[in-house]
């Protein structure tokens, strides 16, 4: 490490340096006491690349005892081939002072990752991804045959190392519903069919009680009457958090022993996007219910046909660019008899219209690496209002309360035509939000993606 003043250097090449044995050793040799801000964050991405190649390696090693297993005990006439997962994960579990219940979960994940998976492996192992990113792609594609869900990690491995493992989820999950939709409703149906509410104790004494694979349209409008009532209580003069509010509510409806307020009626609660050829059975494409994600495109058709004749239902319309699936126009129409209303000043604030063309074209948070639905932002001036910046859409994004502070913490925030948002830490480092395609963009050609991608840049 070369000494520069009161600080150090960080050795040439480190931020590149691919994992393995010699990264290891350039690691070992940092102080990273000695480091600049700007330079211990390329340390961590370092150190974070050669923890995924490790934990690469160690799937691997775990892989091969289980072979040495099977070896071992194919001259033992007791000993069944089905027998091998459970005498392998036995040799874990000892040899490294684990519970069986872990051994074999560990063993599954690397059998999946390393031999159904391998260019996730792969991926683990140059760094690209990380274990929980490798473990996002094993639980997304479990669901589909083997063949496609290669063909579908090919497809998301490229966007993987700038996504969290929620964008990751989400985006994964799409590609699933799509790439075979008959399976999706058919692992869906299963799903469903083994619904059940699980209970235990926690470590700090209290109660969990949860109700797992529901139907999610009804878990969405069972979630939004909670949300409503709590916010009833809310506006009654209850000052506890939301969150409190809702788990006592939640407690006293099952018991039976609720005196709340009636819930806060609010129109079109459940916001389903999906595109008109999917609702007419013309298409089975995957279709998003906010704050939910991806869902079967029977689905998509149920939940609209439940609110076909609902006079209260407002139909929100998208027109989308065809090549980058980017929103162009965003309106609604409206209940019968229901006039626009006085609209407020848009020289201070935006106005419904405007709200809902944001909301439905950035759909979460634009804050690095964030998923708050942006339905329960605030709308931010990218220019400040008080600096004269225009209460448009252009200049309007969504922004959770904990990213918009990061604007008052010492973060920037780049726009370009594209609506990609560049965020600059005050360590220096920066991150690139990508605009959001609200249906599928058109595959381009290797010349096109070339083109779009240089002018991105440039932007």
């Amino acid at each position: 490490m070369i000494e520069h003043g009161s600080l150090a250097e960080l050795p040439e090449g480190l931020a590149e340096m691919p994992p393995g044995p010699g990264l290891s050793a350039v690691l070992a040799s940092v102080d990273r006491s000695v480091l600049s801000g700007f330079d211990v964050v390329v340390l961590l991405r370092a150190r974070a690349r050669q923890l995924a190649f490790e934990q690469a390696e160690f799937a691997a090693d775990m892989v091969a005892v289980a072979e040495r297993v099977r070896a071992e005990s194919a001259h033992i006439h007791s000993v069944w081939p089905s027998d091998v997962p459970k005498l392998a994960a036995a040799e874990i579990a000892a040899a490294l002072t684990w519970t069986k219940r872990s051994a074999t979960a560990k063993l599954e994940e690397s059998w999946a990752l390393v031999e159904r998976l391998p260019a996730a492996w792969a991926a683990l192992r140059t760094g690209s991804i990380d274990l929980h990113k490798a473990q996002v792609l094993i639980d997304g594609t479990a669901a589909v045959a083997e063949p496609l869900a290669r063909e579908i990690v090919a497809e998301i491995l490229p966007q993987a190392p700038e996504l969290t493992t929620g964008q990751l989820a989400y985006r994964l999950r799409r590609l699933v519903l799509e790439a075979d939709p008959a399976a999706a409703a058919n692992n869906y149906e299963r799903a469903v069919s083994e619904r059940k509410v699980v209970r235990g104790a926690n470590a700090d004494g209290t109660g969990y009680l949860s109700g797992c694979n529901l139907p999610i349209d009804q878990a969405a409008a069972a979630d939004e009457r909670l949300d409503a009532l709590a916010r009833a209580a809310k506006q009654a003069g209850d000052d506890r958090p939301m969150d409190q509010i809702r788990a006592d509510t939640y407690l006293a409806l099952l018991t039976g022993t609720y005196t709340g307020p009636a819930p806060i009626h609010r129109r079109g609660v459940i916001e389903l996007t999906t595109d008109l050829s999917t609702l007419m059975g013309l298409a089975d494409h995957a279709a998003e219910l906010a704050g939910w994600g991806p869902v079967i495109a029977d689905i998509a058709r149920q939940i609209a046909e439940q609110r076909i004749d609902d006079h209260e239902t407002v139909w929100r319309y998208s027109i989308t660019n065809p090549v980058t699936g980017a929103l162009l126009h965003h309106g609604t129409t409206r209940p019968p008899g229901e006039s626009g209303g006085r609209q407020r000043d848009p020289r201070r604030r935006p106005t419904p219209r405007q709200r809902a063309f944001v909301i439905a074209r950035d759909r979460t948070c634009r804050g690095p690496g964030c998923r708050v639905p942006a339905h329960r932002t605030e709308l931010d001036h990218r220019l400040d209002h008080a600096k004269g910046g225009p209460t448009e859409v252009w200049n309007l994004d969504a922004k959770c309360g904990a990213c918009h502070d990061l604007k008052d913490g010492g973060w920037t925030a780049r726009y370009n035509p594209f609506d990609d948002t560049t965020w600059t830490s005050p360590l220096g480092h920066t991150y690139t939000v990508p605009a959001t395609a609200i249906t599928k963009p058109r595959r381009l050609s290797p010349l096109e993606k070339h083109v779009l991608d240089t002018v991105r840049m440039r932007s």
